[in-house]
C-alpha cells in the first residue's frame, strides 16, 4: 500500500512541476512557425495562387492527408473576404480560412479558425530576390495562459513546420509547372 501512495505522489508531483514549467515559460503564450522558399516565377503569378482558394488543394500540405475531406467556398473568389471551409477526419479536422488582408503581389493575410482548436493568423509574404520570388509562410497563434497549451506551443514548429515546408514545395512545383506568362506586377 505504501508503494502505491508513493507512486501516486510522484505522479501528482510530476504533473505539478509540468504545470509550473508551463506557466513560467518565456514567450510561452505565443506560437510561431515560419518557412520560406524561392519560386522562379514573377510575383504576380505567386500572388494570384495565394490570393484565392480555388487552387488551394493543389498545393496544400493537408489535402493529401485526407482525400475524403470536403471543402466549400464563400465570398469573393479572390482577395479580402474569400473563405474556404473544410471538414475532414481527425488528421485534418475542420475549420476555415478567411483572407483578411491582401496587398497585390506582396502580402496575403488570413485568419485560420480550427473547430475545437486554436484561431491563428496565417501570412504569406511575397518578395522579389535575385533568384526569383521569396515566399514566406508564417503562422502565429496566441496560446493564452493554459500551461499545457504553452508547453505544446514550444513544439509547434516541430509539429507543423514540416507540413509548411512540404506545402511550399508543392506550391513551387505547381507555379513553376504553369505556363510562363507576362508579369503584371508593375
Amino acid at each position: 500500500m505504501r508503494h502505491l501512495i508513493e507512486i501516486l505522489l510522484a505522479i501528482v508531483a510530476t504533473i505539478v512541476v509540468l504545470l509550473l514549467i508551463g506557466l513560467f515559460l518565456p514567450g510561452g503564450g505565443h506560437g510561431h512557425v515560419e518557412r520560406s522558399i524561392i519560386i522562379e516565377r514573377p510575383p504576380s503569378h505567386v500572388f494570384d495562387v495565394l490570393n484565392s482558394f480555388k487552387r488551394f488543394n493543389e498545393w496544400s500540405p493537408w489535402a493529401k492527408k485526407d482525400l475524403a475531406a470536403s471543402y466549400s467556398f464563400e465570398g469573393p473568389v479572390t482577395g479580402q473576404g474569400a473563405v474556404i471551409t473544410w471538414s475532414g477526419k481527425e488528421m485534418v479536422g475542420s475549420g476555415r480560412f478567411e483572407i483578411i488582408e491582401s496587398t497585390p503581389t506582396s502580402l496575403v493575410k488570413m485568419v485560420q479558425r480550427v473547430t475545437n482548436g486554436r484561431t491563428g493568423t496565417v501570412t504569406f509574404d511575397v518578395g522579389s530576390t535575385d533568384l526569383g520570388v521569396k515566399v514566406t509562410w508564417k503562422y502565429d497563434v496566441e496560446l493564452g495562459g493554459n500551461p499545457i497549451e504553452r508547453i505544446k506551443g514550444k513544439y509547434l514548429d516541430s509539429s507543423i513546420g514540416g507540413d509548411y515546408q512540404y506545402g511550399l514545395m508543392r506550391l513551387k512545383a505547381l507555379i513553376e509547372s504553369s505556363a510562363y506568362a507576362r508579369d503584371y506586377s508593375d
